[in-house]
Order: structure tokens, then sequence, then C-alpha cells
């Protein structure tokens, strides 16, 4: 029977715009989830983004189970906003491993990224064992 994995992109952005969104903490408010950044002329400019990347994987049990990596990038307006956050997201990652999720492993914790634009930006790594489904 041929079986599936599910898209680990998808999975890991509506999980943490549904955790982010639920929060009272005034950092996780109106923070904008997506694959990529929002294009620099929408308007009005989101403050805070999480863009999520699926950096591909290897396969543990064949057809069964697979350790996906993922790449996390904060950016935020301030540094405060962007640490802060960056620990948050990286904290609720950790609870997702539930569903078609098995297992979240941190590989690498939030770090400062220079980048060329105003924002401050943060990244971090996982681990994710996955299962796939028939189809």
């Amino acid at each position: 029977m041929a079986t599936i994995f599910p898209d680990v992109e998808k999975l890991v952005v509506a999980r943490l715009k549904s955790s982010l969104s639920a929060s009272t903490l005034p950092y996780a408010s109106g923070v904008t989830v997506a694959t990529k950044k929002p294009a620099p002329d929408v308007s009005p400019t989101p403050s805070r983004v999480v863009t999520v990347r699926a950096d591909g994987g290897s396969s543990i049990v064949t057809g069964i189970t697979k350790a996906e990596r993922i790449g996390i990038n904060v950016y935020a307006n301030k540094y405060a906003d962007a640490s802060d956050l960056a620990r948050f997201v990286e904290s609720l990652m950790r609870t997702f491993n539930w569903g078609d999720i098995k297992l979240v492993r941190t590989v690498m914790f939030p770090i400062r990224v220079d980048n060329e634009g105003t924002e401050e930006q943060r990244y971090m790594s996982f681990e994710l064992v996955v299962k796939a489904s028939d189809i």
C-alpha cells in the first residue's frame, strides 16, 4: 500500500498561527506566520513575522516515518520583540508532538542573524519525526 507524508510546512504554520493568536503575550500579538515573508510592497508592513521552511530530511522507517528538518526565522522591528518572540516560538515548537508529528527536537536554539534590513532577525532549527498515512 502506498503512503504519503504530511506537508510539515503547512502543519507547523497552522499550529504556530493558532498558538500565537491564542497567546496574550504582547510580542505574540499580530504575528504574520507563513512560508515566506510578505512582499516589500505589502502595506501595512507587519511588525512581526515568523517564516517556516522545510529543509528536507531522511527516512527512519521506509514509507512509515521520516525525520524532517525545519528552519524558522523570526523578524521584528525591535530587538526585545525578536528575542522574546523567538524564544516563545521555540517553546511552542517543543509542544507540537501530536497528530502526524511524533517528535520535535530543537537542533539549534534561536540565534541573532545580521541582515541588511532595519529589522531584527532570529533563526532556529528543529528536527521533526513525522508519520506517513495510507493513500
